[in-house]
C-alpha cells in the first residue's frame, strides 16, 4: 500500500470503500489439490442456483443479470448440501470476482474447495498465474492453499461535482 497516496486521496475527501489482500498464485508452483465432489458447474440451465446466492445491490456491475448476459465469458462453480447451492464461486479471466455464501455465512472448508475448483481449471487450461482480492476473513485459507500475498489493495471511491 502506498501511504502517501492514501494520505493525498483521504486529504482530498475520497472515501476508502474497499479494503483487501492482494494475492497471487504462479501455476508452475501449483499441484492441483483434491476438492469435493459436491461442487458442480453453473450453466444457463441451473443459473438461477447462482442467482439465489448472488444476491448485491444495484451499484455492483456484475450483478446476476449481467453475469448472464454474459455467462460464456464466466466460470462459476457452485458447492451443493442436500442438492441446495450453498456458496459459489464466479472467475473470469483467470480472476475470482467473488464468492458467495448462503445466508452470506463464510465457511472456510467450502471457501478452500471452491478455490482450489477454479484453481484446478485455470491451471489444466493453461493459466500461468492468477490474482485473487480477498479479505481478511479468507486469508489464513488463501496462504494455505498456496497463494501469496502481494500487498494490500485499497480502492477510493469521491463523486466529483
Amino acid at each position: 500500500m502506498n501511504k502517501a497516496a492514501s494520505a493525498v486521496l483521504k486529504k482530498h475527501g475520497f472515501s476508502l470503500i474497499e479494503d483487501d489482500n492482494h494475492d497471487i498464485i504462479i501455476f508452475s508452483e501449483y499441484t492441483p489439490l483434491p476438492c469435493s465432489k459436491s461442487i458442480r458447474k453453473i450453466d444457463a440451465d441451473n443459473f438461477d442456483d447462482f442467482r439465489r446466492l448472488h444476491q448485491v445491490d444495484n451499484t455492483v456491475y456484475w450483478n446476476s443479470d449481467r453475469i448472464y448476459e454474459n455467462l460464456s465469458k464466466w466460470n462459476i462453480y457452485a458447492c451443493y448440501e442436500n442438492e441446495e447451492a450453498v456458496a459459489a464461486v464466479f472467475e473470469t479471466y483467470g480472476e475470482i470476482f467473488g464468492i458467495d455464501f448462503k445466508d452470506k455465512i463464510f465457511r472456510e472448508d467450502i471457501f478452500k474447495n471452491l478455490v482450489i475448483k477454479v484453481l484446478n481449471e485455470l491451471k489444466s487450461s493453461g493459466h500461468k498465474y492468477m490474482t485473487f482480492f480477498n479479505d481478511d476473513e479468507s486469508q489464513q485459507a488463501v496462504l494455505d492453499i498456496g497463494f501469496r500475498c502481494a500487498g494490500r489493495y485499497h480502492l477510493y471511491h469521491k463523486v466529483l461535482a
